[in-house]
């Protein structure tokens, strides 16, 4: 993963800060009382060529491309949860994404009105997918009720110190969410102009994938999984160069019905198993694993998925210390 051209890609490219103009990291994000400085420019292809809009304008004339968000990584997940320098020996340093669809309504809370080239639109003035870095926030094993749909940055901040990942990348497959002037609903890709589709893919999505080179992509949605593994696959791995690429499909945050310990147990069965397919977690692991699940009682799969690595009990020390 090349770390320092991804943050050139979201942080110079898609998104520019008066103040930064280069290195643009998560401890300046902090030190900006967390949130993003001011924006200097932000990318505005598809609203210069008129594609910004529904392919079915006639009935959606309202909609168009207003929300951006950006790529974060397992480093601004760290920094955020307070661990900085620390020792990460035995953490699996293979490459992986995670990809949702697009960006959502267009939430105050997250996103701030920015006009750029007589274009407005509304980036993140968070950073996308982590937050704010209020440690409490991260200590999911203490209370998993906090572990379920929309709460992306416990989420993804879970899955980080689960299963040890010091290379996750998460985006959005298209960087721009498409939302009517009501500011209350947003539409699906399958609703945006092809040409639309096509320049981020070009301009952002298949550089990331490039820079990322992952072992294994996981889509968090139908929409994204279908996009990625039924119409863009072999584009994909041409990019990359590689005859094999796994791909697994998450259910939606938001579209779950889960208790919180079904939700734990579904997704980190499908993420164990994806690392397992795509040789990340060893064979011995992976045996170890299916001899403990036996039939599958969600409270010992629970209790297996933390005992090697970062335990719960451990995770809550840590976390408690830290915020002396």
């Amino acid at each position: 993963m090349d770390k320092k051209m991804l943050k050139e890609l979201n942080f110079n490219n898609l998104l520019k800060f008066n103040k930064y103009k280069e290195n643009y990291t998560f401890e300046d994000y902090v030190k900006h009382d967390n949130k993003h400085p001011e924006l200097s420019k932000i990318c505005t292809l598809c609203d210069d060529e008129k594609v910004n809009i529904c392919k079915n304008s006639k009935n959606n004339k309202k909609f168009k491309l207003k929300t951006m968000g950006h790529g974060s990584m397992t480093d601004d997940i760290l920094l955020a949860a307070g661990y900085k320098d620390e020792d990460f020996t035995g953490w699996k340093e293979d490459d992986v994404v995670f990809l949702l669809e697009n960006p959502g309504p267009c939430d105050p809370n997250i996103y701030t009105e920015f006009e750029y080239n007589s274009h407005k639109k509304f980036p993140t003035h968070q950073w996308y997918f982590v937050n704010h870095p209020n440690r409490q926030k991260y200590e999911y094993s203490k209370n998993p009720k906090s572990f379920h749909g929309k709460q992306y940055g416990e989420f993804f901040t879970s899955v980080v110190f689960t299963f040890k990942l010091k290379n996750m990348y998460i985006t959005d497959f298209i960087k721009c969410g498409m939302n009517d002037d009501g500011e209350n609903n947003f539409k699906h890709i399958s609703d945006y102009k092809p040409e639309c589709i096509k320049n981020c893919l070009e301009k952002y999505f298949y550089k990331e994938i490039q820079l990322v080179k992952p072992k294994i992509i996981f889509c968090l949605g139908a929409v994204s999984y279908n996009k990625i593994k039924n119409k863009y696959f072999s584009e994909i791995k041409k990019r990359l160069e590689v005859d094999k690429l796994i791909v697994k499909k998450l259910p939606h945050p938001r579209a779950h019905k889960l208790s919180s310990i079904q939700f734990q147990y579904i997704y980190y069965k499908i993420i164990f198993d994806g690392l397992c397919e795509s040789g990340i977690i060893s064979d011995e692991d992976e045996k170890k694993y299916y001899e403990k699940r036996g039939n599958i009682k969600i409270d010992e799969i629970k209790q297996f998925l933390n005992e090697d690595g970062f335990t719960m009990r451990k995770q809550h020390n840590n976390f408690k210390s830290k915020n002396k």
